[in-house]
Order: C-alpha cells, then structure tokens, then sequence
C-alpha cells in the first residue's frame, strides 16, 4: 500500500543481510525502496546500525534501542536455587548443563528441517567436542527442536527439552546452567544473550547481533566468528576448566547487561516517541536512566558481600561454602542476618 505523506513511520529492523540467500535479499531492497518515506529505523545492535548505513540509509534516521530484559526476574541463582532448578528438570547433580533455549528449526512443527541461520549444525559440533572432556548435559526450550534433539541423541549426549510457559519458568531454567552457547551465523539479538548475562550464566557466543556490544572477549563472555567450531569449543573449555575466572567473568556480564535493562530500554522509546509526536523530550534524563540500573546492581553485589561477611563472622563459615553462592544466598534471606549478628554481639558480650 501507500504511505500517505503526512504520517510519521517508524519502523525495526533487527537482523539480514543479502548474503543470507535471495529470499532475505528482495526483502532487504524493498525495504531500502521504502526508506525515504520512512521517518526512524530502529535496531538493537551497533553491528545492523553500521550496515544499515552502509546501504546508504541516512544516519539521522537510524535509532538503536538494545532489547530489554528484566534483570529483577533473571538473576543469578543461589547454589540452593540452582539445586533446585536441576531436580525439578531432572538434571543430575554431577552434569555440565550447557543451554540453547531458541526456535531453530524450519515452521512450527517437529523442526527437523534445520534452520541454519540459527547454526543448530555448529551447536552440535561444539557439544560433542566439549562431551568428550566434560559430562556434559544439554537443555534445550523453545519449538521445533527436532533436529538438534535428533542430532545429540546420535552423539549419545543426555538431554533435556522443557518447554516453558512464561518468565518464571523460563528464569528457573537459567539457574541450572553452566554455560550458554550461542551458534548463529546472525541474530538481532538473541534475546537469550541478555537472560543469560543477566542470571549469571558464561555465554560464549559468535560475533552476531548484540554480542558484540556486550560481551568483551574474555571479560564478559567470549566471543568467535559465525562458522568457527574450534574456536566455540576452545574458549567454552576454557572457562570450564577455571571455574575462578568464570565467577569474575559472571559478576562482570551482570553489570553490563543492566545497560539493557527493561526500564532503560522503556525510557528509550518514550524519547522516540515524543520526538516522533513533535512533543518536547522528558525531562528524564537520558544519562541518569541509563546508570540507574547499573548503581542498582553494584548496590545489590555490596549488601551480597557485607551479608556473606556477617554469615561468616557470625557463623564461622569460610571455605566450607562458595564465596558467590554464599552471597546471593545471604542477599536472598537477609532475614537471617540480623539475628545472627545479635548471637554474636551476644556471645562478644559474655566473653567479657
């Protein structure tokens, strides 16, 4: 249809590029035919806003707004937590759970048709790789699945497939992950990227969509190119072999996705649609939006670390329990802080 000159368009515009087959190439030139009745492009990702400009969309068009994610529902677990989540899901204790938890496989049904922009074919080459050193377990959600299920049950690699009803249940799944992979040749994303940095869990992913602009290589997650399995499994054992710099490389992920936060992301877009409107901006500031959720998180972790102290002092827990562990762990039950610090006050006070 026509676009009636008077109207303001704004329109998203995640992930394609014409090398993904010329389906997606007839799509990505009609779309550039649309560009100058168009008023805002939105993406998620530094990677699609450079390419968008190299096809010649104007730079005063193009927004990035990342994908949000709700850090107060994906948190990192406790080790009861995650204890918890594995039985429910029926892990055992022992595994190595690596998660994949997306649609890769073609339409809605059993999806043995593989879909490999998704790269469920290089998910699969890294796993068994990584089963041969570890005694690895996958968990999988989302539909059409069937291939990558088809695929691990040849490789004799034990799995899991839930399929989940909404965030609650789906953040339950996180807590019984050691590892996250991402395999895709491209994404606008992935939506699983911020969930996963967000509840604590490594992700080692390709260099697509917005991994680039989160994950730091060997800082806050790993990163290799779309196709590059050796590299996958090489930067995946890595990590699970130190489990100290998978703790530092987890607390750091957390910090960086707050700027994804969903509130941030919501402010966002109320600017974008003031302006769209002609109507003044908030007088929120941007600045200030963006750091709240960033000085929420650092808050969080200190009142974890002063709990996990006053565990140990009043408890005398050390090395009997995981520095991490014991810190959510307190951060979750702050109830019992108090009362534990008063028997030792006590204690303190008869001793003299």
């Amino acid at each position: 249809g026509s676009m009636a000159g008077s109207s303001r368009y704004v329109v998203s515009f995640f992930h394609g590029k014409r090398e993904d087959g010329a389906q997606v190439a007839r799509h990505i030139d009609a779309f550039l035919e649309s560009v100058p009745r168009l008023s805002r492009i939105v993406t998620a990702c530094s990677l699609m806003e450079r390419r968008l400009m190299d096809w010649g969309v104007p730079a005063e068009k193009v927004v990035r707004i990342p994908i949000g994610v709700d850090t107060r529902v994906f948190t990192p677990p406790s080790e009861r937590e995650r204890t918890e989540a594995r039985a429910v899901l029926g892990i055992p204790p022992d595994r190595i759970v690596v998660g994949s938890f997306q649609k890769d496989g073609v339409g809605w049904g059993d999806g043995m048709e593989p879909k490999l922009i998704k790269g469920p074919d290089v998910f699969l080459a890294v796993v068994e790789r990584l089963a041969r050193e570890f005694p690895v377990f996958v968990l999988l959600t989302g539909p059409a699945r069937g291939f990558v299920r088809r695929g691990l049950e040849r490789l004799g690699i034990p799995h899991g497939h839930s399929y989940v009803g909404d965030h609650g249940e789906l953040a339950r799944c996180y807590r019984a992950l050691d590892l996250y992979l991402i395999t895709s040749r491209e994404e606008g994303g992935p939506m699983a990227l911020m969930e996963s940095m967000a509840s604590g869990v490594p992700v080692i992913s390709t260099a697509v969509g917005m991994s680039p602009d989160l994950i730091e290589d060997g800082v806050t997650g790993a990163l290799a190119s779309p196709d590059d399995v050796t590299a996958l499994v090489e930067k995946s054992l890595a990590l699970l072999r130190d489990p100290g710099a998978a703790a530092g490389l987890r607390a750091r992920a957390r910090l960086a996705v707050a700027a994804c936060d969903c509130r941030v992301v919501a402010h966002d877009q109320r600017v974008l649609a003031a302006r769209q409107a002609g109507r003044p901006e908030q007088p929120e500031d941007l600045a200030e939006a963006r750091q709240a959720p960033v000085r929420a998180e650092k808050v969080r972790r200190r009142q974890a670390m002063r709990a996990a102290h006053a565990l140990r002092q009043a408890g005398g827990l050390r090395a009997r329990i995981h520095h991490r562990d014991l810190a959510e762990q307190a951060l979750r039950a702050r109830h019992v802080i108090e009362p534990l610090r008063s028997q030792r006050a006590a204690r303190s006070e008869r001793q003299r």
